[in-house]
C-alpha cells in the first residue's frame, strides 16, 4: 500500500466493483490521502509521473506491487478534480487468471466488468470518500467500459486508464489506442511477465513497448522491483520466480 504523502507537490511531474452508475456501499467515508496530489515513491515512480504528464499516451510496465495502477489512477483523479478532463474512463481486459474459468457472467456490460475492476476501485477509495466516488459515478465523470465494447468509441477530453493490458492481443491494443480523441490522455499499465493470453505469442503490451520506444508524445516507462511498495515480501517472490530451477 502506498505511503501517505508528507507534502503537496507544486508540480505533478515531481510529486505527484463498481459499475458506471451503480453506487458503492460500505467502507470509510473519508479518503486516506489527498486526492489533489500524487507523491512518487522513488525515482522510477517519479519518471512514470513525468511520462504521464508530458505524453499523450504512456505505457507503464513492471512487477506486481510496483505502483503502476496506483500512479495511473491517482494521477487521473488529481486531473479530474482540477477539471482538466471531463471524465475518467477505466477499463481492463475481461480475462481470468490462467487456469481459472468464471463461466458466463450475467447482466449488462457494467455487471460483467465489475469483478475485474475491484482493484481499481480500491485505489479510488483510498483517494476519495465513498460519497465522492458515488457522485462522480452518477455524474458519469468516472465510468467503466469493457475492452470488448470499445470498437467505434471515441474518447474526447477524457483521461483513459487501460489496466492489466498484458492480457490484450496485439489487435486489441491497436483498437484501444486508436480510440483516443481530441484533448484526451491514455495510460496503459501491465506486467508482461504475467500474461494470461499470449500462449506462445507476443501480447499486446509487450508488442507496444517494443513498437513505441522513442516515439514522440508516447512514453514508455519500466518499473523494477525497487519500486515495489505493496509488501516487501513481493520482492522475494519476484526474485525467486525469475530464477530458473533445474529439474530432472
Amino acid at each position: 500500500m502506498q505511503k501517505k504523502p508528507t507534502e503537496t507537490p507544486r508540480e505533478p511531474t515531481e510529486d505527484m466493483s463498481m459499475p458506471r452508475r451503480r453506487c458503492l456501499n460500505g467502507g470509510t467515508d473519508e479518503p486516506r490521502v489527498s486526492p489533489r496530489s500524487v507523491t512518487a515513491l522513488g525515482e522510477e515512480q517519479k519518471a512514470a509521473l513525468r511520462a504521464i504528464h508530458n505524453n499523450i499516451i504512456t505505457f507503464i510496465h513492471g512487477p506486481a506491487g510496483s505502483g503502476k495502477t496506483w500512479l495511473a489512477v491517482a494521477y487521473g483523479v488529481m486531473e479530474l478534480l482540477k477539471d482538466r478532463y471531463e471524465r475518467m474512463v477505466l477499463t481492463r481486459p475481461c480475462v481470468e487468471a490462467m487456469g481459472e474459468r468464471l463461466g458466463f457472467l450475467p447482466g449488462d456490460p457494467d455487471d460483467k466488468i465489475a469483478p475485474y475492476m475491484v482493484p481499481i476501485f480500491d485505489i479510488l477509495s483510498r483517494r476519495l470518500s465513498i460519497k465522492e466516488i458515488n457522485k462522480l459515478l452518477n455524474e458519469g465523470k468516472i465510468s467503466t467500459l469493457p475492452l470488448a465494447f470499445h470498437r467505434g468509441v471515441t474518447f474526447t477530453n477524457a483521461y483513459v486508464v487501460g489496466d492489466e493490458f498484458q492480457n490484450t492481443l496485439v489487435q486489441q491494443m491497436r483498437m484501444f489506442l486508436t480510440r483516443i480523441g481530441s484533448g484526451s490522455k491514455m495510460v496503459i499499465t501491465g506486467d508482461v511477465t504475467q500474461s494470461d493470453v499470449n500462449h506462445g505469442k507476443i501480447d499486446g503490451l509487450s508488442d507496444a513497448i517494443e513498437r513505441f520506444q522513442g516515439v514522440k508524445d508516447i512514453g514508455v516507462v519500466g518499473l523494477t522491483s525497487e519500486s515495489i511498495v505493496r509488501h516487501e515480501i513481493i520482492k522475494v517472490v519476484e526474485e525467486k520466480y525469475s530464477q530458473k530451477i533445474m529439474r530432472p
